[in-house]
């Protein structure tokens, strides 16, 4: 629950998209490369993802919308900040 209280202490979004909820879990909780940039490998980040959306399939979900143009062309996804959780919506 610790993430997704300090998810919201960082936007005044109601939703965020896959790239802004990653962003914000890199700069939070990532490691700073010796020119300042701050990195986080594949697993660490499905790791946060996993305990900030519940489970495996939210997780799944999430990078499979996000991967994929063919269902971002008629869904898409989002994280609800308030509710702490992942969204699918129709187009």
């Amino acid at each position: 629950m610790e993430y997704k209280n300090n998810i919201k202490s960082v936007t005044n979004k109601d939703y965020l998209t896959f790239d802004e909820l990653t962003d914000i879990i890199v700069r939070g909780y990532g490691e700073e490369k010796e020119d300042g940039t701050m990195v986080m490998d594949g697993g660490t980040m499905k790791s946060y993802l996993r305990s900030i959306l519940g489970d495996e399939n939210s997780v799944t979900m999430a990078i499979s919308v996000h991967n994929s143009q063919q269902l971002q062309a008629c869904m898409y996804w989002k994280y609800d900040v308030k509710g702490g959780q992942g969204v699918l919506i129709a187009k």
